[in-house]
């Protein structure tokens, strides 16, 4: 019914009034939290030498012509914690495990002048890492030393690729290239890794196909809910919010109501994107090992002083086995789960922080992995210019 009165018309005033406000300031904290990881990486400029690549696929600078070290990851490698409760994460102030690694190699060679390259998302997925390094290889990316983080969570749950990387495969040409790769025989990839390529390839035929078709009312509507999802969190991080909610219940419910004899994992591991995460990253090391890169993987910190997420004796299982094949392919290995004490983590506001340490931390796994490499010759590959110049 329309509002008859004046003062009906003013209570209806107030109330949209009062639903906007609320509308708005659930949309700032939503994007003050939920984008934080964003605003943690890019809040800070790097030195010549280390270079944040970008998590749009269509913004990929050139590759250098020096020798380069890429470091793959999740947040772990880029994003700081709170130091207090209810703090938020903190911008990257250029003192992270690459900054360190950078830091590191130009101390054991001096003269060099290889460029440090980061590729991370929060939550990385292996699917992920392969597509993204295909489109590198396919840029004419091909880094001396690549130094890749795994953690258990990433590889034992999930498997669809984020919009961002999805649209690596509209880049013409690339997908012609990956599918080719990945179908020759003496690479032996996994048939699901062949099959989630293919299905991001029909993906990318049916959108082309449906923007074609698309009357003007519904182009606009499109343009719409891209304009939106950028700028209004709610709508653009809906999918992280609902995960956000679920992990801080999950967590106050665990510390304030289950006795802590009692507490379990908070989070089931999916088989399915288990097996298709394993063959993901065992395809893409054989690609690294294909175009002769000095590779360490290592098992990213863990914190100490709260339960695992997920069950620690399949990790075991799995992670040693990815750790045994990498090896069989020449590559350094390093359990660097230790690597970091648990007065050097963080919070995420209200929640203690499983995923990111302080900068002494990042200092830390830096150490862990510069011994390591030294120790197996690896460095030796960006230290002179003129020997390891890309080809």
């Amino acid at each position: 019914m329309r509002p008859s009165t004046r003062s009906d018309r003013l209570r209806l005033a107030a109330l949209v009034a009062a639903l906007a406000v609320t509308l708005l300031a659930a949309d700032l904290v939503v994007a003050w939290r939920v984008r934080g990881e964003e605003t943690a990486e890019t809040g800070f400029e790097h030195g010549e030498e280390v270079r944040v690549l970008p998590r749009e696929p269509a913004d990929l600078p050139p590759p250098e012509p020096r020798p380069s070290l890429l470091l793959l990851g999740n947040s772990h490698t880029y994003a700081l914690p709170g130091l207090a409760k209810g703090e938020p994460l903190r911008p990257d102030a250029g003192a992270t495990v690459i900054d360190d690694l950078a830091s590191g190699v130009k101390d054991l060679f001096p003269t060099s002048d290889a460029v440090f390259d980061r590729l991370s998302y929060p939550n990385f997925l292996p699917f992920e890492m392969l597509t993204r390094y295909a489109q590198l290889s396919f840029a004419g990316y091909r880094p001396r030393v690549v130094v890749l983080g795994i953690t258990w969570r990433n590889v034992a749950r999930d498997r669809q690729l984020r919009h961002q990387v999805h649209l690596t495969y509209e880049i013409p040409g690339l997908t012609e290239q990956l599918l080719g790769r990945l179908e020759r025989p003496d690479l032996g990839a996994d048939p699901r890794v062949l099959a989630a390529a293919r299905a991001e390839e029909r993906q990318v035929e049916e959108d082309r196909r449906r923007d074609r078709q698309r009357s003007s009312a519904d182009r606009f509507e499109a343009r719409l809910d891209d304009t939106l999802g950028r700028r209004v969190a709610l709508i653009g991080d809906s999918a992280e919010v609902r995960a956000r909610v679920y992990r801080e219940l999950a967590y106050a419910i665990d510390t304030w109501l289950v006795p802590e004899q009692d507490r379990g994992y908070s989070y089931d591991l999916i088989e399915d994107d288990l097996e298709l995460n394993v063959a993901s990253l065992e395809v893409l090391f054989r690609w690294l090992a294909e175009d002769g890169a000095k590779v360490i993987v290592y098992r990213a910190p863990e914190r100490s002083d709260l339960a695992p997420l997920l069950d620690p004796r399949r990790e075991d299982e799995v992670l040693g086995g990815l750790e045994t094949y990498a090896r069989s392919l020449g590559f350094v290995t390093v359990d660097a789960r230790d690597a970091v004490p648990a007065e050097l983590w963080g919070w995420e506001r209200d929640t203690p922080d499983r995923s990111h340490f302080t900068e002494p931390g990042h200092l830390l796994l830096a150490r862990r992995l510069l011994a390591a490499g030294s120790e197996h010759g690896v460095w030796a590959a960006l230290g002179d210019p003129e020997s390891h110049a890309l080809q």
